[in-house]
């Protein structure tokens, strides 16, 4: 694996995108954001998480929308992978930013691990994927991707 952090970050401006009359924006002028999907892995990838107990899940199974995976780990915490060789949890403490590092950590820490989302219940990181694609969250939630 050779997967560093997505900074979830405009590279320009440093500013996290934000939601401004139905747009994903950040600081620079004419710049917007669109949702970053994610990728199953590679097949050492997929092994390495179901063995560390993370499953995939088919976004297209549950929303119609193709080709978007994300992976739900024991204790509901969410990751993405994305094609671009990055990786993104919400939950993942700030200090990790190869996958490698935050995985050991998460296989060897998790009575420190934080619930997934931001009610603090276990497995709501879900209930907020859900709710993003369906409308009814209308926050910036996952990576994010720029587009001009």
């Amino acid at each position: 694996m050779n997967r560093t952090r997505d900074p979830g970050i405009c590279p320009t401006c440093h500013r996290e995108p934000r939601l401004e009359q139905g747009h994903y924006v950040c600081g620079c002028e004419g710049v917007y954001w669109s949702f970053k999907g994610g990728v199953a892995g590679s097949p050492d990838e997929q092994e390495l998480l179901r063995q560390q107990g993370w499953q995939l899940v088919e976004v297209s199974r549950l929303i119609k929308l193709p080709n978007d995976f994300y992976w739900v780990g024991p204790y509901g915490n969410i990751l993405l992978l994305h094609d671009d060789d990055t990786w993104y949890c919400e939950t993942a403490p700030h200090r990790f930013h190869r996958l490698e590092e935050y995985l050991a950590w998460y296989t060897g820490k998790t009575e420190e691990i934080p619930a997934a989302g931001k009610f603090g219940l276990p497995g709501s990181g879900l209930i907020w994927r859900l709710m993003y694609y369906t409308g009814l969250l209308q926050v910036s939630l996952l990576s994010l991707r720029q587009r001009r």
